[in-house]
């Protein structure tokens, strides 16, 4: 599934967040920031943005705490970004797969292909 933007989809209502961030961030190389729990109405997982790519914004956009995090929100029980601009990594999203996928198993989490929901919807389930 390389170089293909995807979301991740799960069949249970309920996941444990301690576990799969656990998962994550054993799991992450160490460069990598660790992956939070996103404080949100939505829930859902955060990532700060590393020094490098924080330096693609100003300094007035700065104040605004969604763009200093790379964030996935729950909709629909699947996880979405609202900015293209701060959307996971391939390797971060890959390896946040593979955490949900140990934390409530294989058969309860799928790929699927996606796109911005505020342009666009959800399109095709792709195999893992």
């Amino acid at each position: 599934m390389s170089n293909t933007i995807y979301t991740i989809r799960v069949n249970v209502d309920a996941i444990d967040y301690s576990q799969v961030i656990n998962y994550y961030n054993n799991h992450k190389l160490d460069y990598e920031k660790p992956l939070k729990r996103l404080e949100r109405y939505e829930g859902g997982f955060e990532i700060e943005l590393d020094e490098k790519s924080l330096e693609n914004y100003s300094r007035d956009i700065m104040v605004n705490e969604n763009i200093r995090t790379r964030q996935l929100r729950w909709r629909d029980r699947c996880l979405i970004t609202y900015s293209l601009s701060s959307r996971f990594t391939e390797y971060q999203l890959n390896l946040l797969f593979e955490s949900i996928k140990n934390s409530i198993g294989e058969q309860n989490v799928i790929k699927i292909d996606f796109v911005n929901p505020s342009s666009f919807s959800y399109v095709h389930q792709i195999k893992a």
